[in-house]
């Protein structure tokens, strides 16, 4: 039971230090602005295609939007 927790530990570690070494020192408000035509394309889409459908088919409305 030990090793569990200890493995919990070095994994949210882990996702911190990939966290910070993405985010390559930009705050909240620059991070929200790099992806915010991303957020909306995918808003886009769902609107266009509520009852959703294939990975193959999001991927191909992604690309048309």
């Amino acid at each position: 039971m030990e090793f569990f927790g200890k493995g919990i530990y070095l994994i949210f570690f882990a996702l911190a230090f990939w966290f910070a070494h993405r985010t390559q020192g930009r705050n909240l408000g620059q991070l929200l602005e790099a992806t915010d035509h991303a957020h909306h394309q995918v808003h886009r889409v769902i609107e266009a295609h509520p009852k959703g459908g294939t990975w193959t088919q999001h991927q191909q409305w992604m690309e048309g939007t």
